[in-house]
C-alpha cells in the first residue's frame, strides 16, 4: 500500500483515503519521518514551527531525496511558488483554491494508484 507523509501545522484528516499515512506537525519531525518511514509522497505545508517547509525542501534537496513533494499551503505568492519549484516540489496547491478530491487525484496519479 502506498505511504504518504503529511507535514501540516494544523492537521485535519491529512492524507488521501486508502493510503497508509503519517502526519507530523513540524518540519524537524517531517525530516525524521522521511528518513525512518521512506514515504512514497510528501504533502508539505510551508508554515510550520521548528522548521518551515522551505527549509524542509532545502534539506530534502541536499539529501537528494527522490520522494515527490506536493506543497499545500495558505501562501500563494508567485515568489513562494517559484522557490518551492526550484527546491524540487512537484506541485504547489493553495489551500483555499483546491478541493480534497483534486488532491487525491494528483496524489494517485503521482504514486501510480
Amino acid at each position: 500500500m502506498p505511504h504518504t507523509l503529511a507535514g501540516e501545522y494544523n492537521p485535519v484528516n491529512s492524507g488521501p483515503v486508502g493510503h497508509g499515512n503519517a502526519t507530523v506537525t513540524n518540519g524537524e519531525e517531517g525530516l525524521a519521518a522521511h528518513d525512518a518511514e521512506k514515504p512514497d509522497l510528501i504533502i508539505l505545508d510551508l508554515m510550520m514551527p521548528v522548521m518551515d517547509g522551505f527549509t524542509v525542501l532545502q534539506k530534502l534537496k541536499e539529501r537528494k531525496s527522490s520522494v515527490p513533494v506536493f506543497v499545500l499551503s495558505s501562501l500563494g505568492q508567485n515568489a513562494d511558488i517559484a522557490t518551492v519549484r526550484e527546491l524540487g516540489a512537484v506541485d504547489f496547491l493553495v489551500k483555499s483554491d483546491v478541493q480534497l478530491e483534486e488532491i487525491i487525484t494528483k496524489v494517485r496519479a503521482t504514486i501510480g494508484k
